[in-house]
């Protein structure tokens, strides 16, 4: 899985048309005491997760990260903070294949690290390669302009496969994660 797609306050949910069209709330989430819940532990229809088939993507964003919790198969969890959370169709598939994808807010080096290590747990995967990553970020001139990868393993849960990849300008002096979702 070298390569996944890349995922409290007022969620705008868009789609590719219109950068102001409301749309309704997915069958998939939910919102309970500010936690933006996806029910992701049975595969979903896309039609689930907002892709009626108007649009081949939905946005949903928010101005400041939020608490999302993904429900996963086998009773698993992860739980992070992020503003930007992507559903899109596949291009070349039919109209059930999709993938999901996060994004956290843009933060300084060790919070970025910190993130990572939480949702590696939460994962399963060692966390070593966040070291690694963490003891590049160290090494690094601070007028670096080439950015810092970092990139996860895949994660299985039955048929859910997630991953994280973060990358770090050192001379911007923050970076952010993105996790992605996908069925095989």
């Amino acid at each position: 899985m070298a390569s996944i797609l890349l995922l409290a306050g007022c969620v705008t949910l868009r789609d590719s048309r219109s950068e102001g069209e409301e749309r309704p709330t997915p069958p998939a989430k939910d919102v309970v005491d500010g936690i933006e819940t996806w029910d992701l532990a049975q595969r979903p229809r896309a039609a689930d997760v907002g892709l009626d088939g108007t649009s081949r993507v939905q946005i949903h964003e928010t101005r400041e990260p939020r608490t999302i919790r993904l429900l996963l198969p086998e009773e698993a969890t992860v739980t992070f903070e992020a503003r930007l959370l992507t559903v899109q169709l596949l291009s070349g598939t039919d109209d059930e294949e999709f993938t999901v994808s996060a994004r956290g807010a843009t933060v300084e080096a060790d919070a970025l690290t910190t993130q990572l290590r939480d949702l590696m747990q939460q994962l399963g995967l060692p966390v070593d390669a966040v070291d690694a990553f963490r003891e590049e970020i160290a090494a690094a001139p601070p007028d670096q302009t080439e950015r810092i990868r970092f990139s996860s393993p895949a994660a299985t849960f039955g048929e859910l496969m997630m991953g994280v990849q973060a990358n770090l300008s050192p001379i911007a002096g923050g970076g952010r994660f993105q996790l992605g979702v996908t069925w095989s």
